[in-house]
């Protein structure tokens, strides 16, 4: 890619989600769960944990989509829309503060191409402590069961 690049890494160990034969695009993000109750939108370390909720959620009848995104900037503005359009409500999940990041992405797509419902999960606008990523992640609601729960939530208080 000519250009700088930024790119984020982790410490902990990732499940793997994609054949070693996939081949990352930039701009392009991919969707790995259709549904039409409500999106989910995750990129990097929390798509398997994105997935994994949307897979319990699938098991009790609601059906999320699940895109990840592998790139913000170029961002895939095309399959926000698209899920936009079919959904309604769009939550974001993001190993990143919910400011600048994949759903302040998310948020500027939207208010310009196809304004709906957007709920942000990440780290809140504080001063973050170091830790165990895993208990960070389940007091901030970013692990799979709690991700399924605000999914919930917020899918029932969208029911008419």
């Amino acid at each position: 890619t000519p250009g700088p690049v930024y790119v984020r890494s982790v410490r902990c160990p990732v499940p793997v989600i994609f054949p070693e034969s996939h081949v990352m695009e930039l701009g392009k993000g991919v969707e790995l769960h259709k549904g039409q109750d409500i999106a989910v939108i995750s990129s990097g370390m929390m798509t398997p944990k994105a997935l994994e909720a949307v897979e319990m959620l699938e098991k009790e009848g609601l059906h999320a989509r699940l895109i990840h995104m592998g790139s913000i900037k170029p961002l895939d503005q095309e399959i926000i829309v698209k899920a936009a359009r079919d959904c309604g409500h769009i939550v974001t999940v993001e190993n990143h503060s919910v400011i600048g990041g994949l759903g302040g992405a998310v948020a500027e797509t939207l208010c310009d191409l196809h304004p709906c419902r957007l709920t942000r999960i990440g780290f809140p606008d504080i001063f973050m402590e170091s830790g165990d990523d895993e208990e960070i992640f389940t007091s901030l609601g970013m692990n799979p069961p709690e991700i399924a729960a605000k999914v919930r939530s917020l899918v029932k208080r969208s029911l008419p």
